[in-house]
Formats: C-alpha cells, structure tokens, sequence
C-alpha cells in the first residue's frame, strides 16, 4: 500500500453524519445535564414506548410552554443519540405522586 492520496483523506458524505449526530447527541447530553442540576428533571428512564422523566412539578407547572417543548425535545434527542431524522417519545411524570404532566409523541408536546 502507497501513501494515501488526498481524496482518501477527505471525508465523502457518508461520514458526516455520525459526526452530526455524535455533535448533536453531545449538545442534548449537556442540556439534559444542566437540567438535572437544577432539579428540574430528577430521574430519567428508558421505557419500552417512551423515554420517562420525572420532573419538580413546582418548577415544571410554571415554565412557558416553549421551554417544556425545548425540555422534552433534548430528552428526545439524548435518546436517539443525536439523530436528527428520529424523534423519542417522552412522558413527563411528576416526581412526587408520578402523574402525567406531559407527553411528547415525537413532533407534539400535549399538556393535561
């Protein structure tokens, strides 16, 4: 085997991807991170349908329904490791009594 040539080295559009999705993925880890620091989201489960948060109600009930939808769409994207083309189903469950306090279906977030 010679040298490798320059296109070689060069990454086609095949690989972009995982890199997209591993900077992405990256990013939401983070998120989710801070908001498990602040004790907004206080537990997260993988479940067979959905991916299952438990939230401080007390901080959850008040925020604007923009910041849920960012929430539960960082949940989404941790759980498909980034993956800009799938969407996770989440439930957010309040922490204390595990009451539905929202349900995001990939594209959606419903309220009670």
């Amino acid at each position: 085997m010679g040298p490798m040539n320059k296109d070689q080295l060069e990454m086609g559009p095949m690989n972009k991807d995982p890199l997209v999705m591993a900077a992405r993925f990256e990013e939401c880890r983070l998120k989710l991170q801070e908001e498990r620091t602040v004790g907004l989201i206080t537990a997260l489960r993988i479940g067979a349908t959905a991916i299952e948060i438990d939230v401080d109600s007390a901080r959850w009930k008040p925020m604007p329904f923009d910041n849920k939808l960012a929430v539960v769409k960082t949940v989404s994207c941790y759980g498909v490791a980034g993956d800009p083309k799938l969407n996770a189903r989440v439930q957010v469950l309040d922490n204390l009594d595990h009451q539905i306090l929202g349900n995001y279906d990939g594209s959606a977030l419903k309220l009670p």
